[in-house]
């Protein structure tokens, strides 16, 4: 009877550890609180004329901070370059946008205005382009390490990203 009651609570200390380490909830990969800095390249087809998808490259920058109470803000600026081709108009227009960075450290969200600007032509007239559109989406973490963070986000201005804690800031607790 010892070695039967033995056996049983070794067997339900085994699926206890088991059971905790299988269903208990791992963290989201995320920004520990601190500032970060990130840079990324952007690929991607965005609309700047409705049902006219055009292919856009370009650069992505901010800087996040993250506090202690893992709230985020910060910056994010979009520089991106792509070439229209709509209706027998032609023509390089480049967008800037200065969005803000909002959520949590594991949910990074931004939004703001992209100020497009260029010039079209059809070969014998030449017009300038302006427009103004609204762009969001998320910062979408791939991996979270102690001081290195890398992921893409969900937005048609897709752009891949890495950031890393701002030089001369306290470094994160790991």
């Amino acid at each position: 009877m010892k070695r039967t009651l033995s056996i049983t609570v070794l067997g339900a200390v085994a699926a206890l550890a088991i059971a905790v380490s299988v269903g208990g909830a791992a963290p989201k990969p995320g920004f520990r609180a601190g500032t970060w800095v990130g840079s990324g390249v952007q690929k991607g087809i965005f609309a700047v004329v409705p049902d006219d998808p055009t292919p856009v490259d370009g650069t992505a920058n901010f800087t996040l901070t993250v506090s202690k109470s893992n709230q985020a803000t910060g910056k994010l600026t979009l520089k991106t370059y792509m070439e229209l081709d709509y209706l027998g108009m032609k023509g390089d227009i480049t967008g800037v946008t200065n969005a803000t960075l909002s959520g949590t450290g594991s949910d990074i969200r931004f939004a703001g205005p992209m100020r497009l600007a260029g010039e079209v032509t059809d070969g014998k007239l030449t017009v300038p382009f302006s427009l103004t559109k609204p762009v969001s989406g998320r910062l979408l973490i791939s991996r979270s390490l102690c001081t290195v963070v890398t992921g893409g986000t969900d937005s048609k201005l897709s752009f891949h990203w890495r950031a890393v804690p701002k030089k001369g800031t306290p470094r994160p607790k790991c």
